[in-house]
């Protein structure tokens, strides 16, 4: 519990220092772009958010044969880290089909493992898809308020709260 902890603080730190510097981004990718020491700042954040909650997972599905999905969901979590600079066509296509898959192999875990977790899953992406609806001003680096849609950073955390619901309830 202490690596779910650990991952759960470091996710939400960063999440709220974004949403307090910048307001609301476009997608939790972007954060990549609006900090100044966006590449070295991402990369960090991923991988002390991420690395604890994979240890966490993979213990928790020890002695099932659905280790494999967490496995590539999170590997897939990595290429999105490292090609975090996805304004660029050479890291493009890498960082949005990395995304998609760490999206949909964590949710099938997640449902495989306990298929409950979909009465979970359902209000948690509707209420982000509201909050995305109504959401959408930030203040970029030099402090001026823009205004945009922010339904993409929303469902971003949908997936990641649903993973993290999932691990501690089932």
């Amino acid at each position: 519990m202490t690596l779910y902890l650990i991952s759960l603080s470091i996710f939400l730190l960063y999440i709220l220092a974004a949403i307090l510097k910048f307001g609301v981004p476009k997608s939790l990718s972007e954060t990549y772009y609006l900090f100044r020491t966006g590449k070295v700042l991402f990369w960090i954040w991923s991988v002390v958010a991420v690395l604890p909650l994979t240890m966490f997972w993979f213990d928790k599905l020890e002695g099932t044969n659905i280790q494999a999905l967490a496995f590539f969901g999170c590997t897939a979590l990595i290429f999105v880290t490292t090609a975090g600079d996805f304004k660029h066509k050479s890291q493009e296509k890498t960082h949005y089909i990395a995304a998609g898959l760490c999206a949909l192999l964590s949710h099938i875990c997640l449902f495989i493992f306990a298929p409950m977790m979909i009465l979970v899953a359902i209000p948690v992406f509707v209420g982000c898809w509201i909050l995305g609806g109504i959401s959408g001003t930030y203040r970029d680096n030099v402090g001026l308020a823009k205004h945009k849609n922010s339904l993409l950073f929303w469902l971003e955390m949908g997936c990641f709260i649903n993973v993290y619901i999932g691990l501690v309830l089932f």
